[in-house]
């Protein structure tokens, strides 16, 4: 009996690691990747409705690439730090801290998921829902996700199906995971 309950046990714990896991199995896009789903799921054009800067130009520190599109409600960035601890440090201190802080302050409602790994310098918050505090003040839909020095911002500030279907059309378009 001691030996089946050790063996459930085991099968429990590594089903529970395997779905923790699976929940960010993505691999980092590039930045050919990202301008083609701009521009094919927004249909928007480089230099017109979305912006490129590259080393000094960009604003952020150690930050070698640095794209930024609106359309409407949504808003889209691509980070690509050289170093892939500097975009983990990034992604930890600016957003996944202040998510964090929300959280715990009660002042989120929906639904959510993070993970954030030192380590492996990977991390990622999935959200769908309305927040009231600093890290925004309004309704959310979206993701921000770090994986191999790239840090990727894809959400909308707004409720509407339209606004949330471009979102993950965009996301499925970079392979990254839906909220």
């Amino acid at each position: 009996m001691k030996k089946f309950k050790a063996l459930a046990a085991g099968l429990m714990a590594g089903v529970m690691l395997f779905s923790l896991a699976g929940c960010a199995n993505f691999k980092a896009t590039d930045e050919k990747t990202f301008k083609n789903a701009l521009e094919d799921v927004f249909d928007l054009e480089e230099d017109d409705d979305y912006y490129v800067y590259e080393d000094d130009d960009t604003w952020i520190d150690d930050c070698d690439t640095s794209i930024y599109a609106y359309d409407s409600d949504c808003y889209l960035v691509f980070l690509e730090f050289d170093d892939p601890e500097d975009a983990y440090d990034y992604f930890d201190d600016v957003y996944y801290d202040d998510f964090e802080d929300m959280i715990k302050d009660k002042d989120f409602d929906g639904r959510y998921k993070m993970s954030a790994n030192e380590k492996s310098s990977t991390g990622y918050i999935t959200f769908d829902g309305d927040a009231d505090s600093d890290f925004a003040d309004d309704d959310i839909y979206g993701g921000i996700y770090c994986k191999d020095g790239i840090l990727v911002i894809a959400m909308a500030w707004s409720d509407k199906n339209s606004d949330k279907e471009d979102i993950n059309e965009f996301l499925k378009a970079i392979g990254y995971p839906k909220p």
